[in-house]
């Protein structure tokens, strides 16, 4: 009996963990597309973790031209430039 009580939390936390993760792509596929941008990783200097991809909201009329940012890359595991493309 005892372990099916320990059990018991462990696969709600499972459940929890994967309904964050239906959310969080229910949230990307609905943003709106006008002001979505995908940034993608240019890698380290080996080139791990290249393509990695980030998507986030731009202004473009404060921010006409492409956008350039040192994130974390957690494939690469360090800061790595982020370039937008299209």
């Amino acid at each position: 009996m005892a372990q099916h009580i320990a059990f018991i939390p462990h696969f709600r936390y499972t459940i929890s963990i994967r309904a964050t993760c239906v959310l969080y792509f229910y949230s990307i596929t609905t943003m709106s597309q006008d002001k979505l941008i995908r940034l993608v990783s240019e890698g380290d200097a080996k080139g791990v973790g290249k393509g990695h991809t980030i998507y986030t909201f731009k202004n473009k009329k404060k921010h006409p031209d492409k956008l350039q940012f040192k994130k974390f890359n957690p494939v690469a595991r360090v800061h790595t430039l982020y370039k937008e493309k299209k």
